[in-house]
Order: structure tokens, then C-alpha cells, then sequence
């Protein structure tokens, strides 16, 4: 099983004796965090909008709060598929199979 963990707020960890693409999952985590607290402030804003009776800026701001949700759903549910690779390549390593990766490729842009 691949050693990620993950900690009281979701975050990923990855342990030491990891030996998938560290700074890959930095950067996604990093990202996600930033998702999370912009999603954190905007849900600020539209509270204090609705204590100020500014419906007007409500609206706006519950727009904005559904397209950082919907961006933060889709990084989570990224996050997870890499996690479920990252794991099937470490039991096909397990088994003595190798298995290396392009992250890219021009064939594929073509």
C-alpha cells in the first residue's frame, strides 16, 4: 500500500519512505489549501453580506462560492485518482513489475 497520509484537515502527507513524486503532491496540496481558504473567505463574505442586507453583493459572492467549489471538488477528486495510482504502482513494484511514467509527452500532443 502506498504510504500517504493524510492529516485532521484532509491535507496530504506523504511519508519518507515514499517513492512517488513528492513535489507533485506538494504542489497539489499547496493549491488545495489556498482553494480552501479562498472558499473559507468568500462563504465570509456572503455571510456578511446577508448580515448587512446587501443582497445584491450575496449574489455575487454565492456565484463565486460555487465556481471555487466546484474548482476545489475537481482538485479533491484529482488528488484521489492520483492517490489510487500512486498506490496500483507500488503493488505492480511490489510484484516486480516496473512501471515509469511520462508525465509528458508530444506524442500525445499531438
Amino acid at each position: 500500500m502506498l504510504n500517504l497520509l493524510t492529516d485532521k484537515s484532509g491535507n496530504i502527507t506523504d511519508s519518507p519512505k515514499s517513492d512517488i513524486n513528492k513535489k507533485g503532491l506538494t504542489v497539489l496540496k499547496k493549491k488545495e489549501q489556498k482553494l480552501r481558504a479562498d472558499l473559507m473567505r468568500t462563504a465570509l463574505y456572503v455571510y456578511q453580506a446577508i448580515q448587512h442586507n446587501d443582497l445584491e453583493s450575496a449574489d455575487l459572492e454565492v456565484k463565486e462560492l460555487n465556481i471555487e467549489f466546484f474548482q476545489f471538488s475537481k482538485m479533491v477528486q484529482e488528488r484521489e485518482q492520483r492517490e489510487k495510482l500512486y498506490a496500483n504502482i507500488q503493488d505492480l513494484k511490489r510484484n516486480g513489475i516496473n512501471v515509469e511514467l511520462s508525465i509528458r509527452s508530444p506524442f500525445f500532443n499531438q
